[in-house]
């Protein structure tokens, strides 16, 4: 029954995946937006910095390291849970 479901299903939602799309990141735009000020005005403060690409397990590590050191840094993640 579920695979007879997707089959019906999936034409509609190859035609209307744009549409789909937009809905669904509507939300995801509105938060990026705000994240995206709190980091410009992090930014602009910080001045001969470590900027670490990636902030998990061993960029965390490197986080507790930079900041036991009094080290400025940034940390830029695909998950901005992190």
């Amino acid at each position: 029954a579920a695979s007879l479901f997707s089959m019906i299903l999936a034409p509609f939602i190859i035609q209307y995946n744009g549409r789909i799309a937009r809905y669904l990141s509507k939300s995801y735009n509105r938060n990026s937006a705000d994240t995206v000020q709190a980091i410009q005005s992090i930014g602009r403060s910080l001045k001969d910095h470590v900027i670490l690409c990636g902030y998990g397990r061993s960029g965390q590590y490197l986080g507790r390291f930079l900041k036991e050191e009094n080290i400025p840094f940034i940390a830029i993640d695909i998950d901005p849970s992190r």
